[in-house]
């Protein structure tokens, strides 16, 4: 694959092999949530597992929102 850029590729490829926290399977606001472990009881969202459609549409649950449990 070829990537055109002006951006470095130092940049481009930061973080690309570095292992990710541990993820974690939280029940919260009705849904059960994937979320990766940033501390002991918070974490960022990852996806919704399963839920209703409309908790989608809900920006507190939106993938890389903060969360505490």
């Amino acid at each position: 694959m070829t990537h055109y850029s002006i951006v470095p590729m130092e940049l481009v490829l930061e973080g690309l092999w570095k292992e990710a926290g541990p993820l974690q399977e939280i029940r919260a606001e009705g849904c059960l949530i994937q979320v990766r472990a940033e501390g002991e009881r918070r974490g960022s969202i990852v996806r919704l597992l399963d839920c209703s459609l409309d908790a989608y549409l809900n920006p507190k649950l939106a993938p890389g929102t903060k969360i505490e449990w």
